[in-house]
């Protein structure tokens, strides 16, 4: 079973009971991201701004150059990808998901271009992984 809540500007995903992923969200996060990312054993994939890369949250989305506008790293002058909703939320026996929409607007307030992500996760046995 696939179970979505939302809670404090982010989607947490639980799969058959336990937490797989949270998707962040808010107005404090530069770009969207998920984090923790687990594997079968629970400890989780990724890591949230390690200090040798304070750019790097989880599972994420950037570019390093739209038009002159940075939309990577996290300074004064980068861009923001801005969380605008989510066009469908759903949650599910075998499968379960979510689409967001994001702007990606640069340090002068402009929108340079829009983006709509898919997420889908499956409850499947690990016994049916080969």
């Amino acid at each position: 079973m696939i179970e979505i809540t939302e809670e404090n500007a982010q989607l947490i995903v639980q799969i058959a009971g336990k937490e797989f992923t949270r998707y962040h969200f808010g107005s404090q996060c530069w770009k969207p991201y998920l984090f923790p990312l687990r594997a079968i054993n629970g400890l989780s994939l990724l890591a949230d701004a390690p200090t040798d890369h304070r750019n790097h949250h989880g599972f994420w989305v950037g570019h390093g150059r739209v038009d002159d506008n940075d939309f990577w790293l996290e300074r004064h002058n980068s861009g923001k990808i801005v969380h605008t909703g989510f066009d469908e939320i759903l949650s599910g026996k075998e499968q379960g998901g979510f689409t967001a929409l994001n702007n990606w607007v640069n340090p002068a307030g402009e929108t340079m271009l829009r983006d709509r992500r898919t997420f889908t996760f499956h409850d499947t046995p690990p016994e049916a992984v080969r």
